[in-house]
């Protein structure tokens, strides 16, 4: 089950970012701080980039070393470099305390220390190591299989399993429940919070929860995962993307833990650790980022059947969320010529006006996609539902296309839409008719 879920989480995120290549130079041009709009620039092969919130970035070295993929959401600028609140390797620690160990945890530390380390036991409860960065990560990690081997042996997990695969449970589910003691990691100006032991493997293999930097001048180059609505849409429909992204944590979450792909081995240490410059600001304003995360819709528009006998109009309201999944409730009036008993409406001159049409007034809800096909974001591709009842029912598939006019109004057209209307009238429930509805709408993002 753990294999089928990292396939699919894997082709979701090969199917949401494009890496392109740009040049340190381009990247440095587009990065002043507090954009109020997304960026277009050139990749190293021609091809047009988007830089916007969503758009991931990852930093090349001089020795050919990458970063890990960084959310622009979250990237702060300054004249020296850029900062993110990411995870800092410890071997960039100056210091490396400990507190409340158990007796397992004790002698473990003690027989797991390597040849040189040192472990300091000043008065009081904490403990303090120091040892090279290289042997660093080697001590952590045999302090890790000692401390669950401990607990192992302590409650004699021999007699309990006798397969390997039994045997290796059991000391992780012993170590999870046991493991004591909180650890510290000081990286200058910048202290990490106390971190439990049964989650030190974690911390050991990807890091500690810092402010981070990349100086200017340690940047070479640098790639640009720039989110594709369409290749989105594919990975949902393909693979269930949208049930892995639910269990890993989201887009930004799932790129940053697997390597691109080609990508290189070695590995692009920020080259500061702790709070940023005083300059530094967000790459991308408040209202920019919030945006990315969550857009305020509605629109309205009307649309006719091929045959001409059935008009529908209304207008909706909701919210879009990742500039890509929209959510919306509205109602729609459908009105039929001459399917109905004559009623006077009104009077031209001296004679009463009859109108012998059906009418249907719905409350509807909308689920469906909003997808961008160009790198400025103009054109789109609306892809929902509509269901709704009032007198009847009321179903439509839509697909058509959208046009932006500027960073708020869009207008769009709706070709030939199969659609469902069943009108319930005073004489009984009516039957429901399939028609093909073409139409347009005027709407606003915010």
């Amino acid at each position: 089950m753990r294999a089928i879920t990292w396939v699919a989480v894997g082709c979701c995120v090969a199917g949401c970012y494009v890496r392109k290549p740009v040049s340190k130079n381009t990247l440095s041009a587009v990065t002043s701080p507090q954009r109020t709009h997304a960026v277009v620039v050139r990749a190293a092969n021609g091809d047009a980039a988007r830089l916007d919130p969503h758009t991931l970035v990852r930093m090349k070295d001089q020795t050919g070393g990458w970063s890990r993929p960084l959310g622009a959401a979250h990237l702060y600028t300054s004249r020296r470099g850029l900062f993110a609140y990411d995870r800092a390797p410890i071997s960039l620690a100056t210091r490396i305390s400990v507190h409340g160990l158990g007796i397992v945890e004790q002698h473990a530390l003690r027989q797991s220390k390597p040849p040189g380390a040192t472990l300091i036991t000043p008065l009081g409860e904490r403990w303090e190591l120091q040892a090279d960065p290289r042997q660093l990560d080697l001590w952590l990690r045999a302090f890790l299989d000692a401390t669950a081997d401990g607990y192992a042996d302590v409650i004699g997990g021999g007699t309990y399993c006798s397969k390997v695969a039994c045997l290796e449970r059991l000391r992780r589910r012993l170590f999870a429940k046991n493991a004591r003691g909180f650890w510290r990691f000081d990286f200058g100006r910048e202290r990490s919070r106390a971190i439990p032991t049964r989650r030190l493997a974690n911390v050991v293999d990807h890091g500690v929860r810092a402010w981070v930097g990349w100086s200017w001048h340690a940047i070479r180059s640098a790639e640009l995962f720039e989110f594709s609505g369409p290749r989105t849409v594919g990975a949902v429909f393909g693979v269930s993307a949208a049930i892995a992204m639910m269990f890993s944590g989201g887009l930004h979450a799932l790129a940053a833990t697997l390597p691109a792909k080609g990508g290189p081995r070695r590995v692009f240490h920020p080259t500061s650790v702790g709070p940023p410059d005083s300059d530094a600001r967000p790459l991308f304003s408040g209202h920019v980022r919030r945006r990315a995360a969550v857009q305020f819709i509605g629109d309205a528009g009307s649309s006719v059947a091929s045959g001409g006998n059935w008009m529908v109009s209304g207008a909706s309201a909701g919210v879009r969320f990742v500039d890509l999944f929209d959510v919306q409730v509205g109602f729609r009036h459908a009105y039929q010529r001459g399917a109905g008993p004559a009623v006077a409406v009104g009077f031209d001159g001296a004679a009463p006006v009859r109108d012998n049409g059906r009418h249907g007034a719905f409350m509807v809800a909308r689920l469906g996609f909003h997808i961008p096909v160009d790198v400025d974001h103009r054109v789109a591709i609306p892809l929902s539902i509509d269901a709704g009842r009032g007198n009847g029912s009321y179903f439509r598939a839509n697909l058509g296309v959208r046009y932006r006019l500027s960073d708020k109004l869009f207008v769009g057209a709706y070709p030939f839409n199969p659609t469902r209307l069943r009108v319930t009238t005073d004489s009984g429930d009516g039957k429901g008719v399939w028609s093909w509805q073409s139409g347009l709408e005027l709407g606003l993002s915010y």
